[in-house]
């Protein structure tokens, strides 16, 4: 029976966060793979926010490709199953549907510490909690520390607090710089835990016509476009700032 995490989300837009995190899973774990279920409509996000499933599929897809180690590549899943499931994609619902499609399989469900404390909220969580192992990656190291944990009671079939956890946390998102050494813009990159031996992150530019960006991740504006800065760790893992524009400053 093969061990399968399910990490669902918007991926809106992936980054290295949720790369990072599920090449930890499949290589210190015993999942024998994972699946990035891309959630075309989440319940908790106005759908006009989301770009198309089919789009951030894609580049979920991408973004695994880049993985540098082939035997994590491998085991890393980008998945549309939710694509043919009813919207909004409720994650019970989800669950019992890949239970059917594929019974073979042990499902088991990976969260982040933010949802943990939520989960009773969501629809039919008891079925859910009780039916499946249930990982939780921790972001606040506050878990311990909860009054009355739901994940405590007697018909929880397990929830595994992850520990040591490595992930690199950089927010994908929009930059906007004029053109000259008078607006530029300077990106920080945080490596986790504080021990890791190597924290070397290598930033670089699609188009350095439009932009540049140093070893120290600042970013020049050159001419008027757009471009894609991104930083690369030494394992090969990546983030990017994916709307980088620049504009021509006024004389």
């Amino acid at each position: 029976m093969a061990k399968i995490g399910i990490y669902g989300g918007s991926f809106n837009p992936v980054h290295f966060g949720h790369i990072g995190l599920a090449s930890w899973l499949v290589a210190h774990t015993d999942l024998d793979a994972l699946w990035m279920m891309v959630t075309p409509n989440n319940p908790l996000k106005p759908k006009h926010i989301l770009a198309d499933e089919q789009t951030r599929l894609c580049e979920v897809q991408k973004h695994i490709n880049a993985i540098a180690d082939p035997t994590i590549r491998q085991k890393i899943i980008a998945s549309d199953f939710e694509f043919g499931l009813p919207k909004p994609s409720y994650t019970a619902n989800t669950l019992r549907c890949l239970q059917i499609e594929y019974p073979s399989h042990q499902f088991v469900l990976i969260i982040g510490e933010d949802n943990l404390y939520i989960f009773d909220q969501w629809r039919e969580w008891e079925y859910i909690a009780s039916h499946f192992e249930v990982w939780v990656y921790p972001r606040h190291c506050k878990i311990e520390s909860h009054n009355n944990p739901w994940w405590k009671k007697e018909n929880i079939k397990g929830v595994h607090i992850l520990s040591k956890v490595p992930y690199f946390d950089i927010s994908s998102s929009e930059i906007t710089l004029g053109t000259g050494s008078s607006d530029p813009v300077s990106l920080s990159a945080t490596i986790e835990p504080e021990t890791a031996e190597n924290k070397t992150v290598t930033w670089t530019s699609d188009n350095n016509d439009v932009a540049t960006v140093d070893s120290n991740g600042t970013v020049k504006g050159i001419h008027s476009g757009t471009t894609v800065i991104r930083a690369t760790t030494v394992n090969g893992l990546t983030a990017e700032y994916s709307n980088v524009f620049c504009f021509v400053n006024a004389k």
